[in-house]
């Protein structure tokens, strides 16, 4: 959808000025042109723009078509750095050592009408496209790696930290988890794709439901896959 065929040159003025107004009026912000897409790719508005309540930083409004909504990555730029230094402290005091990798399943961390100007912190923890992956290694049986589970789904979510998928992947060797990428901060679905199965033991993980929907079930085996390897 995002690649476009040439239906419009894009960028026109009139169009950025209404889809930036519509993003200011959703975040209750102020902003200002910086630069244009180059090659917009027949969308309507692809811009960069810089925000007074957030002057280090640069923000991306976009607009596929006339028919859609304005989108904006104010959100994630605002909380998203807090939110997953926020996830890995709590993941943390049970695995010190593990490495975690906060996935935003939402293209270019857009989000539509989701947020607003009155959204918190606390509420993008608790409302989200997260998929929290935890890479660790060490030897674990089926028992054990389900009780670690249902630890950190418990903690998570404890600490006000929902996710729309989790999961635990046990490696063969330190080195492995040392060669999983890492980021400091939360990458989108078109900047991770996932853990590799090459050194992987084990790994137990909830792809279908919210962890808070699974700890709500009582911890439903049913609801999380433990697969060995």
């Amino acid at each position: 959808m995002l690649g476009g065929c040439g239906l419009t040159e894009g960028n026109d003025s009139a169009d950025i000025a209404e889809a930036i107004e519509e993003v200011e009026e959703q975040y209750d912000i102020s902003l200002k042109l910086k630069n244009k897409a180059l090659f917009p790719g027949g969308v309507i508005c692809d811009v960069t723009v810089i925000c007074e309540e957030l002057p280090d930083e640069e923000l991306r409004v976009f607009r596929f078509d006339e028919y859609s909504e304005a989108q904006c990555d104010y959100i994630y730029v605002k909380y998203g750095d807090q939110a997953y230094e926020r996830i890995c402290g709590v993941v943390h005091t049970v695995l010190p050592d593990a490495m975690i990798v906060v996935e935003e399943s939402g293209y270019n961390h857009f989000y539509g009408t989701m947020y607003d100007k009155n959204t918190t912190l606390d509420y993008y923890l608790q409302n989200n496209m997260f998929r929290i992956d935890t890479v660790i290694y060490g030897e674990y049986t089926e028992d054990e790696i389900r009780a670690l589970y249902n630890e950190l789904a418990d903690l998570l979510t404890d600490n006000g930290i929902d996710s729309y998928g989790f999961a635990i992947y046990v490696m063969d060797s330190a080195d492995a988890v040392d060669d999983v990428k890492t980021y400091e901060h939360m990458p989108d679905s078109q900047a991770y794709r996932g853990v590799t199965g090459e050194h992987i033991k084990i790994y137990a993980a909830n792809s279908q439901n919210r962890l808070s929907e699974y700890v709500a079930k009582s911890y439903d085996p049913d609801l999380i896959d433990i697969v060995f390897k």
